[in-house]
């Protein structure tokens, strides 16, 4: 509750966190027909969400999980992106080919599909 004379805190800070609990929430219920787009969004819900501002929790992870790290220059400056403070690991599915990113100056995490039908991603 505000305290007399002080206005009541942004509801902007909320805005990510929102975000993140109307994904999950809108995934249940969706079943898509690709099941590449089932091991993508499953990855973002499971790695990505739990592990907000969190990056050294989602290397932990990728190393729980023994994920080869992606070494390639091309590869890392598309999963990476700018910045020294990222990293990228291949995920071994029999879906597709997926990787798990944290990028370089934000340290976001991401998760790539190179098989994934975009529409049945959206699905979700």
């Amino acid at each position: 509750m505000p305290q007399p004379n002080q206005p009541p805190k942004s509801p902007a800070r909320f805005r990510p966190l929102f975000g993140a609990v109307l994904l999950i929430v809108a995934s249940w219920p969706a079943v898509a027909a690709d099941p590449s787009a089932n091991v993508l969004t499953r990855l973002f819900i499971d790695v990505c969400v739990p592990n907000i501002g969190k990056p050294d929790q989602v290397r932990q992870w990728a190393e729980q999980h023994h994920l080869e790290p992606v070494r390639s220059p091309e590869a890392l400056k598309l999963f990476v992106g700018p910045g020294d403070k990222g990293a990228a690991w291949a995920v071994p599915a029999a879906e597709g080919s997926f990787a798990l990113s944290l990028r370089g100056t934000t340290r976001a995490c991401a998760i790539w599909a190179r098989t994934a039908n975009p529409s049945d991603v959206e699905t979700y």
